[in-house]
């Protein structure tokens, strides 16, 4: 049996190698009973009429029915091969669209736990917000404070250089406006403490506040390549579906074909 050794021959729409053809062709089984072109003349015409027959109009005939024969064994053979590789496509797919159905869903998993991860930090910069207003207004009453009392001292020390001038007359009561001075320069050293103080804890929430910034801005950058992620994962399954759909209505068309 002679093959065309084309590099592929087309069939259902599909190129299949022409080594393939040869193959699947080889491969179909040879009935024992399959009827010849001389079979089939005898089983329809007696003997009479084959005799009138020419013999080169006989031997068109079985040429053309072995032709028809083998375009039917090669068609048949199309027929198992692509069926075949209908079945592999169908089955790689429906494994591919189970692998991104994973990956979409553990996707979807770590997007939320992104989600609830920069909720609980906006939380932690809202706090943080709070208690720097609360240590701002803190620094703002201790330069009050400390205003006063630098004001007060310095009253004092003024009354106490004018008590100075008449130390014979008022002994007493410069003793006791030293006593105030020394109290006032206590309470002064006590407030500069308490701002300091505030003045650490101030630096320490600003920094604080920075560090949040910048990890409440590389949480939107992750949640936007995840969103990104996500949107093509939906793409790539939806593509998926669509291929799985065509090749089922090719293969039931196939079928009732």
């Amino acid at each position: 049996m002679e093959v065309d050794e084309s590099p592929e021959v087309t069939t259902a729409g599909e190129a299949v190698p022409a080594a393939e053809v040869v193959e699947a062709v080889e491969e179909v089984p040879k009935l024992d009973g399959t009827p010849t072109a001389v079979g089939s003349l005898r089983s329809i015409l007696s003997a009479e009429e084959l005799e009138v027959i020419p013999g080169e109009t006989t031997k068109k005939i079985e040429t053309y029915y072995e032709q028809k024969l083998e375009e039917f064994l090669t068609a048949k053979a199309l027929l198992e091969t692509a069926k075949t590789n209908v079945e592999q496509t169908k089955v790689d797919y429906e494994k591919q669209i189970e692998e991104l159905t994973l990956k979409y869903q553990d996707e979807s998993s770590k997007f939320h736990f992104s989600q609830q991860s920069g909720k609980e930090l906006r939380l932690e910069l809202e706090d943080a917000k709070q208690e720097l207003t609360q240590a701002k207004d803190k620094l703002k009453q201790n330069d009050l404070d400390t205003a006063r009392f630098r004001r007060e001292r310095n009253e004092a020390v003024n009354e106490r250089d004018t008590l100075l001038n008449s130390v014979e007359r008022r002994t007493l009561e410069v003793g006791r406006l030293q006593a105030d001075v020394v109290a006032l320069e206590q309470k002064l050293k006590v407030a500069n403490v308490t701002k300091c103080e505030a003045l650490a804890k101030l630096e320490e929430i600003q920094s604080k506040e920075f560090s949040l910034d910048f990890k409440e801005k590389r949480m939107d950058k992750e949640l936007s390549m995840r969103d990104n992620q996500i949107q093509k994962l939906s793409d790539d399954l939806h593509r998926a579906l669509q291929d799985l759909q065509n090749v089922r209505r090719d293969q039931n068309f196939k079928s009732l074909t």
